[in-house]
């Protein structure tokens, strides 16, 4: 949970990107099943650098994004966790040109670790 929480909190919020590194194993990808375009790997690799890209790619869009986990838990190599991402729209996402609005985007992420890093990210928007 420690290191999710750090994930989380780090990255989406203090915008830590030079960390990434400790959080996700060099092999890690994600399953996002989200608007975002469906060939992560081959946009985005493999690795720390791809949540990087990723996180980015969607600050695009939010670039005050904060993101809330709303619950966790942990079993075995597993954690689970809801959150919320709250933000300006000032990016196009789907066919929803921009509009200054606040954006509210809640979902579920399974993330899967091997040792004390994050090997898969599996996320589900609401």
């Amino acid at each position: 949970e420690i290191v999710a929480q750090k994930f989380i909190h780090a990255l989406w919020n203090e915008k830590k990107f030079e960390i990434a590194s400790e959080i996700f194993s060099n092999d890690f990808y994600t399953q996002s099943m989200s608007s975002e375009p469906s060939n992560w790997i081959e946009m985005h690799g493999l690795g720390a650098e791809s949540m990087i890209h990723h996180i980015k790619w969607w600050l695009e869009i939010i670039p005050d994004a904060t993101m809330l986990i709303t619950s966790i838990a942990e079993n075995g190599d597993t954690v689970l966790m809801t959150w919320k991402l709250a933000g300006t729209m000032k990016g196009k996402i789907l066919n929803q040109l921009p509009n200054n609005k606040l954006l509210e985007i809640s979902g579920c992420t399974e993330i899967l670790f091997e040792g004390n890093k994050i090997k898969i990210n599996k996320t589900l928007l609401d």
